[in-house]
């Protein structure tokens, strides 16, 4: 599956690898935006993070708590 390259796509995915974490939950990528002066809806993070795990670009995973996490996908 292919996506485009949107702005807010670009910045999620930017968010995830300044974060250098391992496992990113979309609230902290929404701190990290909201801290670097170009937030974005929580709804529409959750959204990207969803379609980039599609796609291949990160893998989704769920903590012991239930909540989503994310990852770059190897080779990414």
């Amino acid at each position: 599956m292919r996506i485009r390259p949107t702005p807010a796509r670009l910045r999620v995915l930017e968010a995830i690898v300044q974060l250098g974490r391992s496992r990113v939950k979309c609230a902290d990528i929404s701190s990290h935006l909201a801290l670097s002066g170009a937030p974005l809806p929580a709804a529409t993070i959750y959204c990207v993070a969803k379609e980039m795990a599609q796609a291949g670009l990160l893998m989704r995973d769920r903590e012991d708590g239930g909540l989503t996490v994310y990852s770059l996908a190897a080779g990414i």
